[in-house]
């Protein structure tokens, strides 16, 4: 990207190229990806965070891992119910309220 001249002349830069324009340019252009992939990743994290406690509750944790989930809430004083967007786009993982959610659903099932 540093080296492209069509970058550099679709930005007004005909006959200079700058190197640290070229990362400017470059972080304006990639910015959007960047919080796609995070958005992704993010998505990731939370599928394997829910695959996790299913596997525990597999096991029959079931209890333990509430109970150690509600301790490591009340310890960081972390907010229980957040909006739900928002913690879909900034948290890599699922609040307390989903996670415990979904195990009393996994006991439902069994």
């Amino acid at each position: 990207m540093v080296n492209n001249s069509d970058l550099f002349t679709s930005f007004g830069f005909y006959q200079n190229k700058p190197v640290i324009i070229g990362f400017i340019l470059f972080s304006l252009i990639y910015s959007p990806v960047d919080h796609l992939v995070g958005f992704a990743m993010h998505g990731l994290s939370r599928r394997n965070e829910f695959q996790a406690d299913d596997f525990s509750a597999k096991l029959g944790y079931t209890k333990q891992l509430k109970s150690g989930l509600i301790k490591l809430y009340k310890e960081n004083k972390s907010i229980l119910c957040p909006d739900y967007l928002y913690s879909l786009y900034h948290y890599t993982h699922p609040p307390l309220m989903e996670r415990l959610k979904a195990l009393n659903d996994y006991h439902k099932e069994e």
